[in-house]
């Protein structure tokens, strides 16, 4: 039997990423996102439970991560990824699972320049076209 381990996470960016290029000339970046879990309590109060992933990616993952800014809304597919450690203070042994990017999309509407965010339908109504260019999955 094979192995087969993918992930998919729609949230936001922790923070803006940093785009770095390895010795190789191979660019890599390293950020979070952070996915929110909303849900009712007993009393009928949302709660929020956000969870946090960190992730890696490489070359044109890591380029588009570069594009983007703290809070931006992203769609990643990724392979989770263990990471194996021994504490330098008390040489107990560590790890923690890795998101390794494959594909990286800004998801929602850019802004326009007033602020606001254009629905489709505003757009329609408006007899603007769109462009293929802007479609992320074109």
């Amino acid at each position: 039997m094979s192995n087969y381990s993918r992930a998919v996470l729609m949230g936001r960016l922790v923070a803006t990423p940093e785009v770095k290029t390895s010795k190789g000339g191979k660019s890599y970046c390293n950020f979070t996102v952070v996915v929110n879990d909303s849900r009712k309590d007993a009393a009928g109060e949302w709660q929020d439970n956000p969870s946090f992933f960190d992730c890696t990616a490489f070359g044109y993952a890591a380029d588009k991560a570069g594009e983007m800014d703290k809070g931006s809304p992203v769609m990643i597919e990724a392979k989770p990824q263990q990471e194996k450690w021994e504490d330098r203070d008390t040489g107990a042994k560590r790890s923690k699972i890795v998101m390794i990017v494959d594909k990286l999309v800004k998801v929602g509407a850019p802004p326009e320049s007033n602020g606001s965010t254009r629905s489709p339908a505003a757009v329609a109504a408006g007899g603007n076209s769109i462009n293929d260019d802007d479609i992320p999955w074109g």
